[in-house]
């Protein structure tokens, strides 16, 4: 059995101590389901593991402005499966996470360490995306508000700095219909790809769509949600949406999953069925 090599190892209970930690050249450990399993291959290395579960600070589900949710970053994601809030006002939100991993990952993992893992297929970032949601980021000597959509830099890499910390999620609440659609070789396996559709107004008035799976990093879709505006959600906008999806923007791979071209003639598919979808109910998983 492969084993991690050593590290050292702090359970700080306060904020401040958790983020000089970081300064000193710690590492984040929330839910562990990412980065331990990482460590165990000697996949990743880590010479001081900081873990952060123990501070309550960055737990829990709160309204937030304009009927939107702010959410903790250590919040787990069996926590947003069973909270009414979220699977009233984003249910395409709470769907994607009831598909994430099995119930025992669901339990560990976090809402923070989800997203900063940085798996181009991972469940959330596409909804997040969609909604416009951002994350609130701290260090030590500062604190800023960045959207979803610019934490990912590449494969599993983020655009946090070594000493900064995601603290919370904010999730706006603008949205009269969304909907999360992913396509899967097996239950409980991560996606090949994944599709989170935002809709207000109808005609619509305001657009967000998104994919996993299909580029290095999560992306917005922006000719998508271009071809959508002002359009009566049916059938035939919504098939011209789909098709409007520009490739020559993206660089789907293909790997021992998926070619790219199966990638790319998926993701069109989902996102025809996404946007039909009525109150989230396209939330569903498809699999291969």
């Amino acid at each position: 059995m492969v084993r991690p090599a050593a590290f050292a190892y702090t359970r700080p209970d306060q904020l401040t101590s958790a983020l000089r930690s970081l300064e000193d050249g710690g590492r984040v450990l929330a839910g562990g389901q990412g980065l331990l399993q990482a460590l165990k291959l000697r996949a990743d290395t880590a010479d001081h593991l900081v873990d952060v579960k123990g501070l309550g600070e960055l737990r829990g589900i709160d309204d937030g402005a304009d009927g939107g949710l702010r959410i903790g970053a250590l919040t787990t994601i069996s926590e947003l499966t069973v909270d009414e809030r979220v699977s009233a006002r984003v249910p395409g939100f709470a769907e994607a996470a009831k598909l994430l991993g099995d119930q025992q990952v669901r339990n560990r993992a976090t809402v923070g360490g989800a997203l900063c893992l940085a798996d181009p297929r991972g469940n959330l970032a596409p909804m997040l995306i969609a909604l416009g949601a951002t994350v609130v980021v701290r260090s030590s000597s500062d604190e800023r508000e960045i959207p979803v959509e610019t934490l990912f830099a590449g494969f599993r890499r983020t655009t946090l700095s070594a000493d900064e910390l995601v603290t919370e999620l904010r999730v706006p609440g603008w949205a009269s219909i969304s909907a999360y659609l992913e396509i899967a070789r097996q239950p409980q396996g991560p996606p090949i790809v994944n599709v989170g559709v935002a809709l207000a107004g109808d005609p619509v008035e305001r657009a967000g769509v998104a994919a996993g799976g299909i580029h290095q990093t999560p992306i917005r879709l922006d000719d998508v949600e271009r071809s959508i505006l002002g359009r009566v959600v049916d059938e035939g906008s919504c098939r011209e949406a789909a098709a409007a999806l520009d490739a020559t923007s993206l660089e789907p791979v293909s790997d021992l999953h998926a070619s790219a071209q199966y990638r790319l003639s998926v993701v069109r598919v989902l996102i025809r069925r996404a946007l039909l979808a009525e109150g989230g109910t396209a939330t569903r998983r498809v699999q291969a």
